[in-house]
């Protein structure tokens, strides 16, 4: 995955970060991050295929998402439907 965070893509995550970061530690845990990939992503990640691609999304292994890398992943995820 590249490295390319689109800013449109970046402050739109920032936009509706809190709805997703229910505990509030400004983290995605996977069960946040699957919510948030249902409800906006289901095209780009798949509900089945969702675990299979934990690891492309937490990029840093850290076993959660920063705002930093679900941007990313969502800027990837559009340039490939391109």
């Amino acid at each position: 995955m590249e490295n390319y965070i689109d800013p449109n893509v970046l402050k739109w995550v920032e936009s509706v970060w809190s709805t997703y970061d229910v505990d509030g530690d400004d983290r995605l845990n996977k069960s946040e991050a699957r919510r948030f990939c249902d409800e906006h992503l289901n095209e780009s990640v798949p509900h089945s295929k969702f675990f299979e691609m934990w690891a492309m999304l937490d990029q840093d292994k850290s076993g959660d998402l920063s705002r930093s890398e679900l941007a990313r992943a969502i800027t990837w995820f559009k340039n490939q439907s391109r």
